[in-house]
């Protein structure tokens, strides 16, 4: 029995070893070492360099206004040779104070770290509205361009005109999200607008 335990310590020692060792490489996969935002004429320019040990990167760019709730713009993968290159991409349809995030890790979502930075981009000139999901199911998100600060009335109705909801919301100059229920609608076409004093915009979305 002796000369049993003996032969098993050394193994499993080195499993132990082995663990770790894999655990601090899956910390270290990728590091940021730059991410910056810049204005380049009406548009806003990222800028970012990472140290990458693993043989293809997947790198996610996700854009918010109110530096909470975000959503993807854009995606790619590059592999270890093209990651000791900086990284560079341009968005043409920033407004207002804008926030951005890239996540980074492995082709398959894992060892994932991310970085933040916030700018301002062009001005804003007109009052716009955009629905997030054009289809959806219980939550309408949409975004609100607004020259300056005050109070909107936003209206739900079907396409032949028939008033489903109305609400009253404050808003900010800027750009700014806005999430609504629409779980107590029945599925079909509907015409999301905002009234600004005298102004109306609206947009079309789907309720599936």
């Amino acid at each position: 029995m002796k000369q049993l335990f003996s032969f098993f310590l050394p193994v499993i020692l080195l499993a132990s070893s082995v663990s770790a060792q894999a655990e601090s490489d899956a910390s270290a996969t990728i590091r940021f070492k730059t991410f910056t935002a810049s204005k380049q004429m009406e548009d806003v320019k990222l800028n970012w360099s990472v140290a990458c040990n693993i043989q293809f990167a997947l790198f996610e760019i996700l854009r918010s206004h109110d530096g909470t709730n975000y959503i993807t713009i854009h995606t790619f993968k590059a592999d270890q040779l093209r990651c000791a290159r900086p990284f560079n991409f341009i968005d043409k349809t920033a407004a207002g104070q804008v926030f951005y995030k890239i996540k980074t890790g492995d082709i398959d979502g894992r060892y994932s770290v991310e970085k933040t930075v916030s700018i301002f981009g062009k001005e804003i000139t007109a009052n716009s509205i955009k629905v997030i999901a054009p289809v959806l199911k219980n939550n309408l998100r949409c975004i609100i361009s607004a020259k300056e600060t005050g109070k909107a009335t936003l209206l739900i109705s079907a396409t032949e005109g028939v008033l489903r909801k109305q609400m009253s919301v404050a808003f900010m100059k800027g750009v700014g999200q806005l999430e609504i229920s629409v779980a107590d609608l029945r599925g079909g076409v509907y015409v999301l607008s905002y009234v600004i004093k005298d102004e109306k915009k609206s947009v079309r979305f789907i309720k599936s």
